[in-house]
């Protein structure tokens, strides 16, 4: 299940859970895109809190950028 959040302003919240046969794989990502689709820059960071059956791995943070030519 992923939810994007829309704001007035060119930016909005990102939160995404997956899971796999319940208990054995679980993954929370949560974070905040930046940039329309028009726009020429964009950029999304997001947070992943990431278990599975062996226990919790580490967490990650993401940044991602695009640039439209």
């Amino acid at each position: 299940m992923q939810l994007i959040g829309k704001t007035p302003w060119e930016v909005g919240p990102v939160v995404r859970y997956d899971a796999f046969d319940g208990e054995e794989f679980r993954r929370l990502t949560t974070g905040v895109w930046w940039g329309a689709p028009k726009n020429k820059y964009r950029m999304i960071g997001q947070y992943e809190i990431f278990e599975a059956e062996a226990g919790r791995h580490d967490d990650r943070f993401l940044l991602q950028s695009q640039v439209v030519c």
